[in-house]
């Protein structure tokens, strides 16, 4: 289950590097896509992504996700081999397949204590988790090894509270089920209206390219958007299947309804991701960007939805 946080909007710049995440601000080559300060009415946005136009969307994306996208990624195992030679605890030892550190409900609140500062600041985030690396790495837990390596993209600009409430859940959620990850925080740094897709694609692009961490599942993560029970696992499933974990949100009584697509909380594998070339450049604000991407994922991916049920 997923929860939407429900807080005042802050019109701030981020500035600085720290909270466990490492901000990509640079469009590069991206510059040419750019959303004007007026926009195609959401219904608009709406009717241009039926699913018969899918594949033609793909062939006019502006940016293939394909090109320079060379980095090979590997599958990690979900097996373990019984031998002597491996100590129990060794950091040869895959991590349980279920982790004992998971907790269940994350209990989250949005009014802490009056002597604390509430959200964490991104200082103290970054001082409450010191096994993270530069560049928002964190390399997984000490005595065993994890068995997925996960990257967190999560769009942003001008919302500095949303980040602080998602990265002091969401480290903690991720530390207790195991997983080695890098939290990528993709910054749009003008006042053009809001392309969530383009930075999707920018901080998929930055990981594959420009880091040396080799991820084999990546989630697209709304920065308004966390986990009310750890046992909702970031991880991705089979080949032929894509993992939507905020299928049901609090503010609709936690079921599907009201046309959900895969916004929120989206997990695909990189070679999913470049199959279907990813997300459109092409949809400026809020809603439209989701709606084409779930076309792209069922018609030209062809894969399944996995949804969690609790």
């Amino acid at each position: 289950m997923m929860s939407r946080i429900r807080v005042a909007h802050i019109s701030l710049s981020l500035t600085i590097l720290l909270g466990g995440f490492v901000v990509v601000r640079e469009f590069s080559s991206l510059k040419d896509v750019r959303c004007g300060r007026e926009y195609a009415s959401h219904e608009n946005k709406r009717e241009s992504t039926k699913a018969q136009q899918a594949e033609q969307k793909v062939l006019q994306h502006e940016v293939r996700i394909t090109e320079n996208t060379t980095k090979t990624t590997s599958t990690t195992t979900t097996t373990t081999t019984a031998t002597s030679t491996v100590l129990p605890g060794s950091k040869d030892t895959l991590c349980p397949k279920v982790s004992p550190l998971l907790t269940g409900p994350t209990h989250i609140t949005f009014e802490g204590p009056d002597d604390l500062n509430w959200p964490p600041t991104l200082e103290e985030i970054a001082q409450q988790n010191q096994g993270l690396q530069p560049g928002g790495i964190y390399p997984g837990p000490t005595d065993c090894k994890p068995r997925s390596k996960v990257a967190i993209i999560i769009p942003y600009r001008d919302r500095e509270e949303h980040l602080r409430y998602n990265l002091h859940y969401l480290h903690g959620i991720l530390q207790r089920q195991q997983l080695q990850y890098i939290v990528v925080v993709v910054e749009q740094d003008n006042d053009y209206t809001f392309n969530k897709g383009l930075l999707m694609n920018l901080g998929f692009q930055y990981v594959m390219n420009s880091t040396n961490f080799t991820a084999d599942c990546f989630f697209f993560h709304d920065v308004d958007t966390l986990s009310e029970n750890d046992r909702t696992l970031y991880l991705c499933k089979g080949d032929s299947e894509v993992v939507h974990l905020s299928a049901r949100l609090d503010k609709y009584n936690y079921r599907l309804c009201c046309g959900v697509t895969v916004g929120g909380v989206l997990g695909l594998k990189p070679q999913q991701f470049i199959k279907i070339n990813g997300y459109s450049n092409k949809y400026c604000g809020w809603g439209g960007e989701d709606d084409d991407i779930n076309a792209r994922i069922r018609h030209v991916g062809g894969f399944s939805i996995f949804r969690p049920n609790k």
